[in-house]
Formats: C-alpha cells, structure tokens, sequence
C-alpha cells in the first residue's frame, strides 16, 4: 500500500540558512520525493536536502517537502 507525506523545515537558529539537510528514519520505500532531494538511504534511515529553490530560510522561517511511498511505515523518526 502507498501513502503521501507532507514534512514542514523550520529554520529553528538565528542564522540564516543556503541550504539544509537532515535524516530520518522510515520503514517505508519512497519512490517520488518534491521540494527535496534524497542523498542517501542506508536501510530505513534517509537522509535529505533542499532542493535548489528552498535551501534559503531566514531564521523562523518554514518550508515544507513532500513524497509518496509504499510500505507500512507512516510515521518518521529523526536521527
């Protein structure tokens, strides 16, 4: 079964970002990422970052990615 999900970035410093990146742990398999580019997956743990256009937040400041899935796993757990 499939499933889409939406995942809200806060820049949560009072430094302007270019670009972020972080991991998470999914057990699922995501075959369509928007907003974000997957750099590497070892296992369940994915680790993403911003696509060109939303790498630049300004402290506070949110930006959200999505993607579509398949497998059991609904919910992320950062690492």
């Amino acid at each position: 079964s499939g499933f889409v999900m939406d995942v809200k970035v806060k820049n949560v410093t009072q430094t302007a970002t270019g670009t972020w990146r972080f991991s998470f742990e999914l057990d699922a398999t995501i075959v369509n990422i928007w907003n974000a580019v997957i750099v590497s997956r070892v296992g369940n743990v994915y680790t993403v970052e911003s696509a060109a256009w939303n790498g630049a937040l300004a402290p506070a400041a949110e930006t959200t990615f999505g993607f579509q899935a398949t497998g059991t796993g609904r919910t992320i757990r950062m690492v």
